[in-house]
């Protein structure tokens, strides 16, 4: 008997197929649509409406069985648009429900554009497209020819083409920014997915401003200038930085731009500093590194009960504590203040003990205004019990002060002296710190705002807004320990601390033989990275003002290029990550130096751009598998973990969040836990399968035959994950090897098959 056909009957009943493209061959007719519900608006002008429908249904193939058809009219700043919506029935959700929709202005011109199809099963695992990154990308330089023409040429590909977001459900996202005579400007952009299955276009995204004034770039200064200036006002730091994504207290040694809040540019015109207003990177996503990752780090902090207080040795009393805060006059905490609760806790990553403490004062008229209403104070009164909450975090051991905030209310109505201007904020700071911490005072420099004149525009108003936020940067023998230092809170009115804030612990210096020289680094910049001269929109008016025609003046500017981290390794001089100080790769390249010889190169190199791999320098393909290393990828695979590579340790608090998702997602069992155990090939089918959705129907006994010819030799309780793996072609030949531990190399192999199977 043939059990395939029987094993693909269960299996299609408890999972659902996931199909997020539709075929675009036939166009409905207009005459034919079923025009279900137009505003009183669109009514107005229907003439127009119908204009807009047959312009956009040139440009996009709509599928026959889209008969519905809906539309709506905007007018905001008077600028006219239409969305329309084709879809295959109406808002019922029975079925499968398809649209496409276009976002169109009055000149017919598609602002933005969406495929949907609904499916109440959205992916378990992560998918690899079929399509590779190469044909994708030529398919949406396409599309964004064929939808917007007139913009085709303003755009540039070269860097939206290799730093593509491959999502989880295996579709490429690609964002193309516009130049101007082929000087980029990355404020505007057309964001374009393609499905990674079918090369179908899923949605087009338009972020575009015809509003803008390009400076000629006839009269600037000379990139070698730029370049001097950069060095002499911005320039380069050596700094040692903390390895995030890290159980152990590991440091690395990296050149990086000094110390700012914005991107930092030379002014092209005058040489003179400015600020770079660019919201968001469009290319940061995509660099495997720069995502934190939920499952490493979480759950650093461990809550305490009383009787696990009683047998910690030198613990201090909660009375202790409280009267630690109290003493310290520039919290505040007089005896108006009620502490109104209080925890422990053992931070795992550092085995360190702390007490939170949480103070509360009662809201009194005086807090307010001493002339406000008695109606007016019960109103805020319902809102507000306390006019302050103030938050103290202490070592249990020691009493010393980590952290507090506070959220003082000030009756603004009272006369106070002037607001404390930046320096009178400093020395408030200073004199905070030489009283509680004159120990780590001593290894604290000031982070003063760099002057450019729109940034001090910005310090003026953040000051007048909240509070004065006065940082410093922690140095070790000359050297910024970027991750460590001290951070306070000056509020402008009254000149009180808000709030503290540290991040301070022990470190293991590196060592600095063998570091780069200044002036190599610097070669490795411009030559690597890239110094490129571009334009942005003014810090200080990004937008444009009334009265000046919604013209925006923009800025030319030379800059280093935003497409790859700011950040290389001190000695090897290669480009790193900021977050654990690995190399950057780009997209199509390999960082593993071991894997030429591998039959399976191309698969673990797909995977490795996908983000499902190790972030290591070698592969070590034919290594035997360990029990957590198979965990960490499968975990990858669900998406659990950002789905990017990271530096991985195998840290005690890293095993423990791990096997704890792993757990809850049904992969392994309890009982099953042994993370430097060598995975046999039976057990990586067994969780592979499980972490797929088909444990409960593997674990179904007496409906399967396996026909292995060592079937044997497969543990008893695994013969059906073993027919399964089988029939999804994840073990090939007729011979399974059950107990045979199996390679990194081989896991890849059945990893990949399964995120490009199709059963």
């Amino acid at each position: 008997m043939n059990y395939k056909p029987f094993i693909a009957i269960i299996i299609s009943s408890t999972l659902f197929i996931n199909s997020s493209a539709f075929a675009e061959t036939v166009k409905v007719p207009s005459a034919t649509s079923k025009e279900i519900s137009i505003s009183d608006k669109v009514l107005k002008e229907k003439s127009d409406l119908e204009k807009i429908k047959k312009a956009v249904m040139l440009k996009l193939e709509i599928p026959q069985e889209f008969e519905n058809f809906t539309s709506s009219y905007y007018n905001y700043s008077d600028k006219e648009t239409w969305s329309l919506q084709w879809s295959n029935q109406s808002y019922n959700y029975s079925g499968e429900y398809k649209y496409v929709q276009a976002v169109v202005d009055k000149s017919g011109n598609i602002l933005n554009y969406n495929k949907y199809v609904h499916s109440p099963y959205t992916g378990i695992i992560r998918k690899l497209p079929k399509l590779t990154a190469q044909k994708a990308g030529e398919l949406a330089k396409r599309f964004a020819f064929l939808i917007r023409p007139d913009l085709y040429s303003e755009l540039s590909f070269d860097k939206g083409l290799k730093n593509y977001l491959l999502e989880h459900n295996g579709n490429y996202s690609f964002t193309f920014n516009r130049v101007y005579k082929n000087i980029p400007y990355y404020g505007n952009s057309v964001n374009i997915t393609i499905d990674g299955q079918t090369g179908s276009t899923l949605s087009f995204a338009c972020n575009w401003s015809d509003n803008l004034k390009f400076p000629d770039a006839k009269s600037i200064i000379g990139i070698d200038a730029a370049k001097t200036l950069f060095q002499k006002n911005i320039g380069l730091n050596l700094t040692f930085r903390k390895k995030y994504l890290s159980d152990k207290n590991e440091n690395y040694i990296a050149y990086i731009p000094k110390v700012s809040d914005e991107t930092l540019c030379i002014d092209a015109f005058t040489g003179g500093l400015t600020i770079d207003n660019i919201y968001e990177n469009p290319f940061a996503r995509n660099d495997r590194n720069s995502i934190d990752n939920n499952i490493l780090k979480s759950n650093d902090k461990v809550a305490l009960n009383l009787e696990d207080i009683k047998e910690i040795p030198q613990i201090i009393s909660l009375e202790t504590a409280e009267k630690n805060a109290r003493s310290m006059t520039e919290l505040g905490l007089d005896k108006a203040y009620t502490l109104m609760d209080f925890s422990y806790y053992k931070n795992k990553s550092t085995g360190s003990y702390t007490i939170m403490l949480n103070f509360g004062k009662t809201l009194t008229k005086s807090d307010i205004d001493k002339n406000i209403s008695d109606e007016e104070f019960k109103m805020i009164l319902e809102k507000e019990k306390y006019s302050t909450q103030v938050n103290v975090e202490i070592e249990a051991k020691t009493g010393e002060l980590l952290s507090f905030q506070s959220n003082y209310r000030y009756n603004r109505s009272d006369d106070k002296e002037s607001p404390p201007d930046r320096d009178k904020a400093l020395k408030i700071a200073e004199n905070f710190l030489k009283k509680y911490k004159p120990t780590n005072l001593k290894q604290l420099e000031y982070i003063p705002s760099i002057d450019t004149g729109t940034a001090n525009k910005k310090d003026k108003y953040i000051a007048e807004q909240g509070a004065s936020t006065i940082n410093f940067v922690r140095v070790i023998n000359g050297i910024k320990f970027l991750d460590n230092g001290v951070s306070i809170e000056i509020d402008p009115v009254s000149g009180n601390i808000k709030s503290y804030r540290q991040e301070w612990e022990s470190i293991n210096t590196p060592s600095l033989e063998g570091t780069i020289t200044l002036d190599k680094a610097y070669d490795i910049f411009y030559k690597d990275i890239g110094f490129e001269l571009r334009y942005i929109a003014p810090f200080n008016n990004p937008y444009p003002e009334k009265g000046t025609n919604n013209v925006l003046q923009l800025k030319l500017v030379y800059a280093l290029d935003i497409s790859k981290p700011s950040c290389i390794d001190a000695k090897s001089g290669k480009i790193i990550s900021l977050y654990n100080g690995m190399p950057y790769i780009e997209k199509g390249n390999t960082q593993y130096r071991d894997i030429d010889s591998s039959p399976l190169k191309d698969k673990i190199i797909e995977m490795e751009n996908a983000g499902l791999l190790f972030n290591e320098e070698t592969f070590r393909p034919d290594d035997a598998l360990l029990q957590k290393e198979l965990v960490y990828l499968l975990l990858l695979l669900k998406g659990q973990s950002g789905a990017n590579s990271l530096l991985l340790d195998f840290g005690q608090q890293t095993l423990d969040n791990m096997y704890r998702y792993a757990i809850n997602l049904n992969i392994i069992k309890p009982d099953e836990k042994s993370p430097d155990r060598k995975v046999t090939r039976e057990e990586l089918i067994k969780y592979v399968l499980n972490l797929a959705g088909y444990g409960n129907i593997a674990d179904i006994k007496g409906i399967f035959i396996c026909d292995f010819e060592d079937k044997d030799d497969i543990s008893a309780d695994l013969k059906g994950y073993a027919a399964i793996a089988k029939y999804l072609n994840l073990i090939k030949g007729s011979k399974f090897y059950p107990k045979k531990n199996v390679t990194r190399a081989e896991a890849v192999d059945v990893l990949y098959d399964l995120l490009k199977n199709e059963r």
